[in-house]
């Protein structure tokens, strides 16, 4: 709730100053990753790897319970929509937009596979964790190479870069009921902008106090794993 907060007030204070959450998160991100791939080839070459990689284990079984894993893969995805929604504020944007696009597709792409790779060399599939893998593979490493704090950094590094996705998905969502206010379609109030920062400040506090509800309405009866699966599983 707190993090929540802070988002949304660096939202409302405009764009040029949420950016830099933005670009912080985008930071936190890589380091995980990078940190990740370079241990997995250390593990590797010391250890072998802890899953047996074949043929038949890459194949996709059509049945119910793993066609739930598209709703995941779309998820992957997730965000790259969100540009089109700061046209306007984005420099030379029917250029920079499609390289933005193409650039993120092939780099979410890469870090998905190569990522699952590295992690399976790590962990044992049947071992991992849907929400935690990642850290799971990290702390694998802590244990066996002996690297002190690796697991908390990372663990920081990780929850800063979703912060930050939170903060660049309150910005975007918010752009909807404000054009919507503008044509009327919603209360002409959420079409009110900042005076001094041009942010669409009513409809970024709503968006903000709704995603404060949706983190309660999360926790209530349930776990954090069971709250993400059910709202992956419903996209």
């Amino acid at each position: 709730i707190v993090a929540l907060a802070v988002i949304t007030g660096m939202n409302i204070a405009g764009m040029n100053f949420a950016k830099w959450m933005y670009n912080l998160g985008a930071v936190a991100t890589w380091i995980p990753v990078l940190l990740l791939g370079t241990m997995a080839l250390v593990i590797f070459i010391r250890f072998g790897s802890a899953t047996t990689f074949s043929i038949q284990s890459l194949q996709l079984r059509m049945n119910l319970k793993e066609f739930a894993l598209c709703s995941g893969v779309v998820f992957a995805f997730g965000g790259c929509e969100t540009a089109s929604l700061f046209a306007e504020e984005i420099k030379n944007p029917e250029k920079n937009i499609p390289r933005a696009l193409l650039v993120a597709g092939l780099l979410v792409t890469s870090c998905y596979v190569l990522g699952t790779i590295c992690v399976l060399v790590i962990v044992q599939s049947s071992q991992l964790n849907s929400i935690d893998g990642l850290v799971q593979a990290v702390q694998r490493i802590s244990e066996r190479i002996s690297i002190p704090g690796i697991t908390a950094i990372c663990a920081v590094m990780i929850a800063l870069s979703n912060i930050s996705a939170a903060a660049a998905y309150l910005a975007a969502a918010a752009r909807l009921p404000f054009v919507a206010g503008l044509d009327g379609l919603l209360p002409k109030s959420l079409a009110k902008i900042h005076p001094r920062s041009g942010s669409p400040y009513i409809s970024l506090l709503i968006q903000g106090m709704m995603g404060v509800c949706f983190a309660i309405l999360g926790q209530a009866g349930t776990s954090v794993k069971g709250a993400y699966e059910v709202l992956v599983d419903i996209s």
